[in-house]
């Protein structure tokens, strides 16, 4: 598949044009300044060189993302093997439709929260029996990063979004929280809609499927 010569130039000089390229190439495009994206950058610590994982961040409303993301692939100087929009539906009227338009093709795929991104990484502590807005999620995850916190307290949820504690907030996340209990428990939510939509359903997120795509594939690379 070719490569973008400017960003992997190192790479692309020492490759043979004449093999098959084997690398995995990950595109994820996020409406999430810190959170998001910072989360998803992460996993580029873990990554094999057979993978290549870029994050975008976009102050698009979902609709404007999805448009964003078909322009890309038309333009794409890289062919990504998988491309994945991620966004919340926070107070956007244009969320079911944009889940419903990327779900059902087959050139995208989407990681959504309802009714924010913080309702994955507070899965990671405890279940949610309750449907939460964006003010009293970010409280409950506030008081559980706290709960595990040994470096900094927070006396103020707004202080989980600022750029120069999103680290620190996701290592206590990584270290004291657990990510299987946190598919397990959005995926038990998910067995339990049955005909309902669920993206119509609050609390409700699929990130779990772009955190698992992510593991597998760095999984098949180290083994």
């Amino acid at each position: 598949m070719p490569i973008d010569i400017k960003q992997f130039q190192d790479q692309a000089k020492s490759r043979v044009y004449d093999e098959v390229d084997e690398r995995q190439y990950f595109f994820i495009l996020t409406n999430g300044k810190v959170t998001e994206k910072v989360y998803f950058e992460r996993f580029k610590h873990k990554l094999h060189k057979g993978m290549v994982l870029n994050v975008e961040f976009k102050n698009k409303s979902p609709d404007g993302l999805s448009k964003f993301a078909e322009r890309r692939l038309r333009n794409q100087s890289i062919v990504y093997d998988e491309i994945w929009v991620v966004f919340d539906k926070d107070d956007f009227d244009c969320f079911e439709d944009t889940v419903k338009k990327l779900s059902n093709g087959n050139k995208f795929s989407v990681a959504f929260s309802n009714e924010c991104f913080e309702i994955w990484l507070l899965l990671h502590f405890c279940d949610i029996n309750e449907a939460l807005n964006r003010v009293k999620c970010l409280s409950l995850f506030k008081e559980q990063i706290n709960l595990h916190s040994i470096k900094k307290k927070y006396s103020q949820s707004s202080q989980l979004k600022k750029q120069a504690n999103i680290n620190d907030i996701l290592d206590v996340v990584e270290k004291s929280g657990c990510r299987e209990d946190a598919i397990n428990r959005v995926t038990t939510w998910q067995n339990n809609m049955d005909d309902i939509e669920f993206c119509k359903v609050n609390p409700s997120t699929t990130v779990y499927k772009l955190v698992d795509k992510l593991d597998k594939a760095i999984q098949n690379y180290q083994e």
